[in-house]
């Protein structure tokens, strides 16, 4: 009897693993969006442009935005993208995408206008070329000083993603290299380089955020792809909404 008990336990168990890894492997979230454009996963920073200027801490913890570029158009590249994001394996198979609601709890996923393996969204990526001229104004400047000489790192938002209509969250990627700021200015404004600043001028910018193993475990796969949207796309980062 006993051994029987373990035998359905068993089963059970492996069941519930197999449900939780279909899930994981036909699922289509925001952050499978965001990563697609190469920007790590979404962040809690609505409205973020190429072209933004960042002050961030050494530990990457605090990324507070101080100012931005003044942009030439003719350098940056703007794409308005209203798309229906979609899992391949949740598509060729539609019976693993019914097997896999059994890993949410029992739970109807196909909530408002996301479905588990497929999700329409609407927004803008934006990118500042690499060429683009970097001109910014006095007040930006002396802003850029101060928190250098604060200890924080001045980093240049170089790409963007924002939902259209979202005041959640946006997703963006940082130049490597800061942006470097000559002595003269720093005299310009009554400063003078601080030690802290000289030393973190070598450090490089965090990127872009990391995103969550089984978003890495997609993108590698490369079974997550955009297609014309199909009707209202998505304009919120709420997945549920």
């Amino acid at each position: 009897m006993l051994k029987r008990i373990l035998q359905i336990g068993g089963a059970l168990v492996l069941a519930i693993v197999i449900a939780f890894g279909l899930n994981k492997a036909t699922a289509v979230t925001i952050d499978d969006i965001t990563s697609f454009y190469e920007l790590g996963g979404a962040r809690a920073h609505p409205g973020v442009q190429g072209g933004d200027i960042y002050a961030v801490s050494p530990d990457g913890l605090i990324e507070e935005k101080i100012c931005a570029l003044e942009l030439q158009e003719d350098f940056v590249v703007r794409q308005k993208i209203a798309a229906e994001f979609t899992n391949s394996i949740g598509e060729a198979i539609p019976f693993i995408v019914e097997l896999a609601k059994i890993g949410s709890g029992g739970q109807d996923i196909d909530t408002g206008a996301v479905i588990h393996h497929r999700m329409k969204f609407a927004g803008e990526f934006t990118k500042l070329l690499e060429d683009a001229p970097i001109g910014t104004n006095a007040a930006c400047e002396k802003k850029m000083v101060q928190r250098m000489n604060a200890r924080y790192l001045i980093c240049m938002v170089r790409s963007s993603l924002i939902p259209t209509g979202n005041s959640v969250f946006s997703a963006y990627r940082f130049d490597s290299l800061q942006i470097w700021i000559p002595d003269v200015t720093f005299e310009k404004y009554g400063s003078s380089k601080s030690g802290a600043a000289v030393q973190n001028a070598s450090k490089t910018c965090p990127q872009a955020t990391s995103i969550p193993w089984d978003v890495a475990f997609r993108k590698s796969l490369r079974i997550v792809k955009p297609e014309v949207a199909r009707g209202p796309a998505v304009t919120s980062g709420d997945e549920g909404a």
